[in-house]
C-alpha cells in the first residue's frame, strides 16, 4: 500500500464534520473513496454543471462582469485556463499528502488575482449547512493548488455558487411553467 496519502480536498474536508467517524474514513481511505452504491444523479449534475457555466459564460462575455445576484463576487472577469483533470490538477502539500482533484470553476477577478469557485444545485443554507465544513475544505484545498502547486496565480476569493430550484413555484403554477412540449424551471443563483 502507498504511505503517501493522495486526497481530494472535498474528501479532506470530512474530517471537518461533526458527524466525523475516523474508522469511517480509514474504510474510505482503503476504499480510494469509492464507496458502493454511491453514484446517483451524475448525468443529471454533469448537464446542471453545463447549464450553470452557460449562464456565467454569457454573463461575463456581454457585460465583462456578473449581476449583482453573484455579489461578493462580481469583480469577477474571466476564466482562467488551468488543468481539467485530477491526474492534472494536484501538488504534493509540504506536510507529504498529495491533494488533488477538479475545482468547478477558477476566474480571473478585476485586481487580476483568481477566484475559486464550486457550483451547488441546491438550497444556500448559509452558516447552518451541515457540509459547509467540506465546501471550505474543498475551495481552499483547490486555491491551494492553484496557487501553490500550479502557479497559477494569487487565489484572493473562493466561494460557492448555489443554484436553487424555484420548485414551488412550478408545483403551485404547473401550467405557467409549461409552454410548447417544455417545462421551464426556474434557477436562482445565490452566493457563499
Amino acid at each position: 500500500m502507498d504511505t503517501v496519502l493522495a486526497i481530494s480536498p472535498r474528501n479532506l474536508g470530512l474530517i471537518m464534520l461533526q458527524t466525523f467517524c475516523p474508522l469511517c474514513f480509514w474504510i474510505l481511505i482503503r476504499m480510494r473513496f469509492h464507496p458502493p452504491f454511491d453514484h446517483g444523479g451524475g448525468a443529471l449534475w454533469t448537464y446542471m454543471q453545463q447549464i450553470q457555466e452557460a449562464q456565467i459564460g454569457h454573463h461575463l462575455e456581454e457585460h465583462g462582469c456578473l449581476p449583482k445576484e453573484f455579489a461578493p463576487f462580481c469583480d469577477i472577469k474571466s476564466r482562467t485556463e488551468f488543468p481539467k483533470h485530477w491526474s492534472k490538477f494536484r501538488y504534493q502539500h509540504k506536510s507529504g499528502v498529495i491533494l488533488y482533484g477538479i475545482p468547478d470553476e477558477i476566474f480571473t477577478l478585476a485586481d487580476g488575482s483568481q477566484c475559486v469557485i464550486d457550483h451547488k444545485t441546491a438550497m444556500n443554507k448559509g452558516t447552518g449547512d451541515p457540509f459547509l465544513p467540506i465546501y471550505n475544505s474543498q475551495t481552499i484545498g483547490y486555491a491551494d493548488i492553484a496557487e501553490n502547486g500550479l502557479n497559477l496565480g494569487k487565489v484572493t476569493k473562493a466561494g460557492l455558487f448555489y443554484w436553487e430550484v424555484q420548485r414551488a413555484e412550478v408545483i403551485d403554477d404547473p401550467s405557467g411553467h409549461y409552454e410548447k412540449g417544455k417545462v421551464w424551471v426556474p434557477f436562482v443563483p445565490k452566493t457563499l
